[in-house]
């Protein structure tokens, strides 16, 4: 059976506002973290169900992340001096992209340091033998290095905010009263 409508049409309701893109909370941190640390447990657990080895952490990944974070930090640095302190205009595709990465790597640093602090709990108890005992080490130098790269992260977000005064076009003429 067919229906006819023979009502006027409603009128669609207004779209929602668009999705802006803000800086990292501490909530988003801690979900993150939280995450990761949920994610390293059903992981390991994983690999003790199905009889497999956990590997250990190779000394690349905290390198990296190290490395990755020095390099976001000096450009952070670099980007806030030109938009604070030279009062420059920074290109938007280049703010996007700075704040982008920055989110990126504060996400990513709070998901391994998680993942890695669940990692080295579970093979504290077993730190007698040499395969736990190099887990541990290795994961405890990949959980440093993981928070500098959330830091750096951060750092980076932050390093891309105009502030609010200099925003304000009337804040440097003088008072007209």
């Amino acid at each position: 059976m067919a229906r006819v409508f023979d009502e006027e049409p409603t009128p669609l309701t207004p779209p929602p506002e668009r999705p802006t893109l803000g800086l990292t909370t501490l909530r988003q941190v801690v979900i993150a973290t939280l995450s990761g640390g949920v994610f390293g447990w059903f992981l390991i657990e994983s690999l003790d169900l199905a009889d497999q080895v956990v590997p250990v952490t190779p000394w690349t990944l905290p390198l990296m992340l190290a490395a990755l974070a020095g390099a976001a930090a000096l450009y952070g640095r670099r980007l806030r001096a030109r938009i604070r302190e030279g009062g420059e205009w920074v290109d938007s595709t280049e703010g996007v992209r700075a704040l982008v990465l920055g989110k990126t790597m504060a996400m990513t640093g709070a998901v391994l340091a998680g993942g890695h602090v669940v990692y080295v709990l579970l093979n504290l108890s077993r730190f007698d033998a040499p395969s736990p005992q190099q887990r541990v080490v290795h994961g405890l130098v990949t959980i440093v290095a993981s928070a500098l790269c959330g830091w750096a992260g951060w750092y980076l977000e932050r390093s891309c905010v105009r502030p609010a005064d200099d925003l304000d076009p009337d804040a440097d003429s003088p008072d007209p009263s």
